[in-house]
């Protein structure tokens, strides 16, 4: 399996490209604002198809260019059920800011338990920092897309609108920290790191305990 971070918009947020290899289907997670043509050239590398969008949840500076990777690639959209409201109206979100993202529907959704069986993901549904956010974990390949729930040393914000802090705290304790210690977290902002490390030392989460 290739995979391939692919940050960008005016937040840096990370997008990735999971490749199986060549000929084999590829699954974007999350498509951030500029990052369409990133992935098609990423693809064409791997000498790829895509197969799936994923957004691990609907704010616009993950989902922005969904509509131009799949007018380009065919490759359907999904997304949790609860998060479908955000894709409809992206300006929700942030009112007023500057930047604008198109209006999509998803072509699917993602469940709690939903595997994405080409690239090997099991869907966590990981609500507080949107009611719709959504982890994916390969336990295969020992590696986890935490989205906006769990960053390297802290966690999504909860002031946005649907978001709740003692949900997002729950799902955090409860679906992630859960994972073995040695899982890599690979979040939507910033760089990466492990259950091990976010469950020892991350000041608003951390269980002050090393995990065996």
């Amino acid at each position: 399996m290739i995979l391939i971070s692919i940050p960008s918009g005016p937040f840096e947020t990370n997008g990735y490209l999971l490749c199986a290899g060549e000929g084999q289907g590829a699954v974007a997670v999350d498509v951030p604002p500029g990052s369409a043509e990133r992935f098609l050239a990423e693809i064409r590398k791997c000498s790829s198809r895509l197969i799936r969008i994923i957004n691990t949840h609907g704010h616009w500076d993950h989902t922005a260019d969904d509509e131009r990777l799949r007018d380009a690639t065919g490759a359907p959209v999904f997304i949790h059920r609860e998060d479908a409201k955000l894709l409809a109206d992206p300006a929700a979100v942030l009112p007023g800011f500057p930047f604008r993202a198109s209006p999509i529907a998803p072509d699917g959704y993602l469940e709690d338990g939903t595997t994405i069986e080409e690239a090997g993901l099991h869907a966590i549904h990981t609500p507080g920092h949107t009611p719709g956010s959504i982890c994916l974990y390969s336990p295969a390949e020992g590696f986890l897309f935490s989205g906006d729930t769990l960053f390297a040393g802290s966690i999504g914000r909860t002031d946005l609108p649907g978001g709740d802090q003692e949900t997002l705290m729950l799902s955090i304790r409860t679906r992630l920290l859960t994972l073995p210690p040695a899982t890599k977290i690979l979040p939507g902002h910033g760089p990466a790191s492990s259950i091990q490390w976010e469950r020892t030392y991350n000041p608003f989460v951390g269980l002050g305990t090393e995990v065996t």
